[in-house]
């Protein structure tokens, strides 16, 4: 997953760099469908302060849903994040906006936003990564 998400970041960049629009951070993954045993329905993109207005044939504009998220932001160990950020949501007894479905567990918006340069430090456990779930209304 992690070799997909720097090669479709990498895509993304240079194709909203043609634009001439800057970007927001470095970029994010969202998580569409997840299954930790098999294939995963993700997204990669770049937050923009404006919406993108391109043709390109692979990459469109997007948004992420409007709502309520439970939100964390942690270094290094994505699985005990994502797992305590569950664990802090049901806990709270709040509940998320995902389903289970025969590919794995569909989220209605599921992401995380990368705040750290790459260029400036290349190691990806040392990166400050906002994780986001939308909760369920």
């Amino acid at each position: 997953m992690l070799a997909a998400r720097d090669r479709l970041l990498t895509e993304v960049r240079a194709g909203i760099k043609e634009t001439g629009i800057e970007t927001v951070g470095y970029g994010f993954l969202r998580l569409h469908v997840i299954d930790m045993e098999g294939p995963m329905d993700l997204e990669a993109g770049y937050f923009t302060p404006e919406p993108l207005k391109m043709e390109h044939p692979t990459i469109r504009p997007g948004s992420m849903a409007a709502g309520r998220y439970a939100t964390m932001t942690y270094q290094n160990h994505a699985r005990r994040a994502n797992q305590a950020l569950q664990d802090w949501v049901r806990d709270n007894g709040l509940v998320l906006d995902r389903r289970t479905v025969a590919e794995g567990d569909a989220f209605a918006c599921r992401y995380e936003a990368f705040w750290t340069d790459p260029a400036v430090e290349p190691r990806k456990t040392r990166w400050t990564v906002e994780l986001s779930m939308l909760l369920a209304k």
